[in-house]
């Protein structure tokens, strides 16, 4: 039986609203994986706003949040493609 998931990632090309689902999960995950990596009080500091041409942006809320970001983009990027297929996203920015 498959996940929703997989099925969404088979379909995501066919309909902007599985895209738009699709890409709903993977920033809600990132913000999973935000806790995972620095731990919950990230969240009062960080979160992911949106996806635009495979490009994750984060609104920080000051500059030492962004530095965390940048410092661990690598990892941060590893985690979700490795959870969503390569190439979801290919690069981080971030917000004020």
């Amino acid at each position: 039986m498959k996940s929703i998931f997989n099925i969404l990632q088979q379909k995501k090309s066919e309909s902007p609203v599985l895209r738009g689902a699709l890409t709903s999960i993977t920033i809600e995950e990132t913000d999973k994986i935000l806790a995972e990596l620095f731990g919950e009080e990230i969240k009062n500091y960080v979160s992911a706003a949106y996806i635009k041409n495979k490009v994750l942006t984060f609104r920080c809320q000051g500059s030492v949040a962004a530095q965390e970001i940048r410092l661990n983009e690598t990892n941060i990027l590893a985690k979700i493609n490795a959870k969503f297929g390569l190439g979801t996203v290919i690069k981080i920015k971030y917000t004020a």
